[in-house]
């Protein structure tokens, strides 16, 4: 199985619908790539506070892509607009849905981004604004070969379990990392 890797960069939208009644909306783009049951992927952008109905979000994502099943029409790209209220929670202003395939047959000359938009879809069917994003297709690689599983013999009675290795200590550094940081 060949794959590829797909850079986007989720720009912004314009002429949503304003869903809310009072407040100016804060919002955020849920980016996910559907059609590989073996491998489902999504990322969402930070919330544009009061983006309105013109939110700018410019976030980079990258997804490794099943070529095979893009070229078969089997991978779509899709893409919820939300505004994220305190009140009510998230309510879904539009939808965006773009076959893989149509952008692998335009990727633009391989080392720049190509820029694109498309229109959103309203919960009611109706359109209403705009989506932009950009992308480019990155190396094809090789998949990776199936991991080979190793398990430990079971315990015997009165056995000693091992020492931690020093691949449990670099998991216990990267929590520090996190942790001084005040993320974690």
């Amino acid at each position: 199985m060949a794959t590829q890797n797909m850079e986007l960069i989720i720009e912004s939208a314009e002429d949503l619908k304003d869903v809310n009644l009072f407040t100016t909306m804060n919002v955020m783009a849920k980016v996910s790539l559907f059609g590989d049951p073996s491998k489902p992927q999504g990322a969402t952008t930070n919330v544009h506070k009061k983006g309105g109905t013109n939110p700018v979000w410019n976030t980079l994502m990258r997804f490794p892509i099943n070529e095979p099943l893009a070229k078969n029409k089997r991978l779509s790209l899709g893409i919820e607009i939300i505004s994220d209220r305190i009140v009510a929670g998230e309510t879904v202003i539009g939808t965006v849905d773009v076959p893989l395939k149509e952008l692998l047959d335009n990727p633009g000359d391989g080392s720049s981004f190509r820029q694109v938009s498309y229109p959103v879809r309203r919960p009611s069917g109706k359109f209403k604004g705009s989506f932009n994003f950009s992308y480019k297709f990155g190396e094809h690689v090789a998949a990776p070969a199936e991991p080979e599983m190793a398990y430990l013999p079971p315990a015997q009675p009165g056995s000693v379990c091992p020492e931690p290795t020093a691949r449990g200590a670099g998991l216990g550094a990267v929590v520090e990392t996190l942790a001084s940081d005040g993320e974690a």
